[in-house]
């Protein structure tokens, strides 16, 4: 596959060809999690998840339609969507099922010295 670019370098237009060769990729996932606003101030919202607390701008959000108590998903500092308090616990709760399963595939692989994932 061949893409053109431009770039301005000393007020000169510079065309060149770059040619990407297709690869076998592995899929990329980002994760947000949920989210409870226990404050807002302006545009940053102080938010919780169980005992953690984190800062989140709200910038991407409607701020007048967000209040403390609300629930957010939380992605690199930013609070991307509102959820209702259900899908939070919900999504909450599964976390909770990854982290017990892990715990019991890594007693696991203690007991038998192998890699089971």
């Amino acid at each position: 596959m061949t893409y053109i670019t431009s770039n301005i370098f000393a007020n000169r237009k510079l065309k060149k060809s770059i040619t990407f060769e297709p690869q076998k990729r592995k899929a990329n996932m980002c994760l947000s999690i949920p989210a409870r606003i226990e404050s807002i101030e302006g545009e940053m919202a102080s938010c919780s998840v169980g005992e953690a607390r984190y800062n989140a701008s709200l910038a991407m959000l409607d701020i007048a339609e967000l209040a403390v108590g609300d629930y957010v998903l939380l992605h690199t500092g930013f609070a991307l969507q509102k959820i209702s308090e259900e899908e939070a616990l919900e999504t909450l709760k599964l976390f909770d099922e990854f982290e017990a399963f892990n715990e019991q595939l890594d007693k696991e692989e203690q007991q038998t010295g192998k890699r089971i994932v």
